[in-house]
């Protein structure tokens, strides 16, 4: 029979290398093609590694994927920045549009790269070419400056220098500024609503004072970017609220109410909401505006902590220097039209604070760090 019939047939012809006549028969195979050729010829679009195995167009054999692109050849896939970073990926590693923010290179991030080159952000805002004002006033002018991810960052300045207009542009409430805000590697004009609430959290000056509005209620609206349309939180979107305000030392205020509660219980409530909120950037305007001295220490310490401890970039305005100066990991002084950003004990020493402060009344002993009355 058929069994019979293909046992008798020459092992060349059963592989398919000849026909019965004995004539060469062509390989079914495919021949290896080069990535950046493919991505090339299919309009420089990004192809799954999975599928473009699946497709056959190029099988998993090291010689597969040239080391040096040849002499002349054009740039197929964009994604790689550079055929150079390509030689450092994983071989038939690609990057799909949708991934692309997450394979950046720090203080480059029109850069994609993955894979082995794949780098850690540590800046996590980023201002280039920034400038902005109100009215007929210039705040800043073309600062180029980076607050980076896991430190305690103070932002200071004299009255109607632009602390909180500089907070509000970056949390994205005021967009009457030129340049550029980069959020974690990402166009803050170009990030939608509940992406850019997925990245950064603010906490503003104003007094939360709703009877009846419990601490767990204000918390649990941090969570409102990852519940589903109706806004129903799931079990573990209330773990991540207690889990909130225990960091923050109020667990046991959950079930009470907002109107009940000092101004330092609410400051703290409202950062858990910030914190629930699951961001790796908080805002801050002035959070120790309403507080007494012991609280205003307490407060500031926690937000050390809560920065160290979960890695976040937490940039706050303010405008005790003591705190500044002995809590905090690095300070953003304004002085118009400039913005500097230094580490807190260089910018101590730096003596852009004096030249600040410095007035008819008091100075600012760069040994000591701290404000001296002239007699």
């Amino acid at each position: 029979g058929r069994n019979h019939h293909q046992a008798a047939q020459p092992a060349a012809v059963r592989r398919g290398v000849c026909r019965d006549d004995g004539a060469e028969r062509p390989s079914l195979t495919r021949t290896a093609v080069p990535l950046h050729d493919v991505a090339g010829r299919h309009g420089d679009r990004l192809l799954r590694s999975d599928r473009f195995h699946r497709a056959g167009h190029a099988p998993r054999h090291a010689d597969a994927v040239p080391q040096q692109r040849p002499s002349g050849a054009r740039a197929g896939n964009r994604s790689f920045g550079c055929f150079r970073a390509a030689a450092l990926r994983p071989r038939f590693q690609t990057v799909h549009p949708a991934d692309q923010r997450h394979h950046r290179i720090a203080g480059n991030p029109h850069c994609g790269v993955g894979g082995l080159a794949q780098q850690i952000r540590y800046s996590m805002i980023e201002l280039h070419d920034f400038s902005i004002g109100y009215g007929e006033r210039t705040l800043l002018c073309e600062v180029e400056a980076t607050i980076e991810k896991g430190k305690l960052t103070a932002l200071i300045g004299r009255n109607g220098t632009g602390k909180s207009t500089l907070l509000r542009a970056i949390a994205g409430l005021n967009h009457r500024y030129a340049g550029r805000i980069l959020l974690d590697g990402h166009n803050a004009a170009d990030m939608r609503v509940v992406e850019r609430a997925r990245t950064l959290a603010f906490v503003t000056t104003e007094r939360t004072r709703i009877a009846n509005l419990k601490c767990e209620d204000v918390v649990a609206i941090g969570r409102a970017p990852y519940t589903n349309w109706i806004g129903r939180m799931q079990k573990a979107d209330t773990e991540i609220v207690m889990r909130s305000l225990a960091s923050v030392g109020m667990e046991d205020y959950a079930e009470r109410t907002m109107d009940k509660m000092s101004d330092g219980e609410c400051q703290r409530i409202m950062i858990a909401r910030a914190l629930a909120q699951s961001t790796p950037i908080i805002l801050l305007d002035e959070p120790t505006s309403f507080l007494d001295m012991p609280n205003r220490y307490e407060l500031c310490t926690l937000l050390a902590r809560l920065a160290h401890e979960e890695n976040k970039c937490i940039l706050f305005s303010t405008h005790e220097l003591d705190i500044a100066l002995s809590l905090t990991d690095a300070i953003a002084l304004i002085d118009p039209p400039c913005l500097s950003c230094l580490p807190t004990e260089e910018m101590r020493r730096s003596g852009c604070i004096e030249r600040l402060f410095r007035n008819n009344s008091v100075t600012f002993d760069t040994a000591t760090g701290s404000i001296k009355v002239k007699q």
